[in-house]
């Protein structure tokens, strides 16, 4: 699985950011990347894991990052690669039907 990183807003305006905890197991690293986004750019931050990784993500959230408790978000990987699957459909729609130029 890769890990990504996803801004909206330019480098002085970050806005929302992901991260994916599945790289290595490691969700610790991962919300510390995006504690760090929010600190700085007040951010909306989202972890993408699997839902096996949810039990640990909840322990940190109860200590170590209790302070963004109520700001990070969970969102099952299988969620998102729906989402993407979904636009793509929507863009070859767009492409099929003649709205959107190749």
């Amino acid at each position: 699985m890769q890990q990504f990183w996803l801004v909206v807003g330019s480098q002085d305006n970050w806005k929302v950011a992901f991260e994916n905890g599945n790289i290595g197991g490691d969700i610790f690293q991962a919300m510390a990347k995006l504690k760090h986004a929010f600190d700085l750019w007040d951010s909306k931050v989202f972890l993408v894991a699997g839902v096996k990784d949810r039990p640990k993500y909840e322990d940190l959230l109860s200590g170590t990052f209790h302070e963004i408790a109520n700001l990070m978000q969970f969102i099952d990987v299988r969620l998102v690669r729906e989402l993407l699957q979904k636009k793509r459909d929507y863009k070859e729609m767009d492409k099929s039907l003649g709205i959107m130029r190749t």
